[in-house]
């Protein structure tokens, strides 16, 4: 027969009853852990659907070399909504020109903080030819994997929120924006100024 369940209310080795304080705090810790697990379901269907049902919001940022700083110029004034001699979709072009092989890789995150990290913002001065980017990618929710699970990443790389996409998988590119530096404080990932919308798609 199946055995029920049982709740022990008693220290077995002597027969010592539990005192009410540890079952209360027993029972509040699996309050706890409830709500914990509650409140990491809500986060992961966030992110799931941030780009509307069905479809996630994976993130990329990248440092993009223009081929002359003018033209690197006059697409970060696009970016901050100044005159300049590029329309939006002309500026996204040119982006997007610039990835090795039209291709735009494997490695995407679903967090806009990682993606900063590896576009390296610290290192912008809104001078030159190089662009700090950050692509935003909507693919279907169940799109790419969590390397962490594979083995293909140590588990310590469970933070960085990977999503990682096969070679060749083709990415819909929702928006390309680039990073323009300033002293304000607050989160890098905000200072990300958008420059293009529905690009295309681009493989992995």
């Amino acid at each position: 027969m199946k055995k029920e369940p049982q709740i022990f209310t008693q220290i077995n080795a002597q027969n010592v009853p539990v005192s009410n304080g540890i079952l209360d705090t027993l029972e509040q810790e699996t309050v706890t852990e409830s709500i914990f697990r509650e409140y990491i379901r809500e986060l992961l269907i966030e992110r799931d659907n941030s780009a509307g049902p069905g479809f996630k919001f994976i993130y990329r940022g990248m440092k993009i070399d223009m081929p002359t700083a003018n033209l690197a110029s006059q697409i970060r004034k696009v970016a901050r909504g100044k005159p300049s001699g590029l329309s939006e979709r002309e500026a996204g072009s040119f982006i997007m020109a610039q990835l090795k092989n039209e291709e735009i890789g494997e490695s995407w995150t679903t967090n806009m903080d990682i993606a900063s990290h590896f576009a390296d913002v610290w290192s912008a001065t809104n001078r030159g030819k190089t662009l700090h980017v950050m692509f935003w990618g909507k693919v279907p929710n169940d799109f790419g994997y969590d390397p962490t699970t594979t083995g293909e990443e140590l588990p310590n790389f469970e933070d960085e929120s990977e999503v990682r996409i096969p070679k060749g998988e083709e990415i819909e590119i929702a928006s390309v924006n680039v990073f323009i530096a300033d002293k304000r404080s607050g989160k890098n990932a905000y200072k990300f100024k958008p420059v293009a919308y529905s690009v295309g798609k681009v493989k992995a």
